[in-house]
């Protein structure tokens, strides 16, 4: 949800839903565009067709946000093992960066 840049990426806990962020989107997309979402296997998303490993969980973040046309800059939220992955994230997605 918003428009235009940064985007702020929101990034739940262990066995936590998109709904723990509550009115928080809305209220950031005042300012940037907004994405919450559920990893593979949790409330409306598929199941997980890989191994729940770090580096799957943001490889699978990156390629639908790819397919979306989300681009950076990304201002990463994350809670709880959330932040794991956001740093996880983060440190992929420097390194593809560095590369272009």
């Amino acid at each position: 949800m918003g428009s235009g840049a940064p985007v702020i990426l929101l990034e739940a806990g262990s066995m936590e839903s998109s709904l723990i962020w509550r009115d928080i989107p809305e209220k950031l997309a005042e300012f940037a565009t907004v994405v919450r979402y559920d990893r593979a296997g949790y409330a409306w998303s598929d199941p997980a067709p890989t191994e729940r490993s770090g580096d799957n969980i943001v490889q699978e973040l990156h390629s639908a946000l790819g397919k979306e046309g989300i681009r950076g800059p990304y201002i990463l939220v994350g809670h709880s093992v959330g932040g794991m992955y956001s740093r996880l994230f983060a440190e992929i997605w420097s390194c593809m960066m560095s590369r272009t």
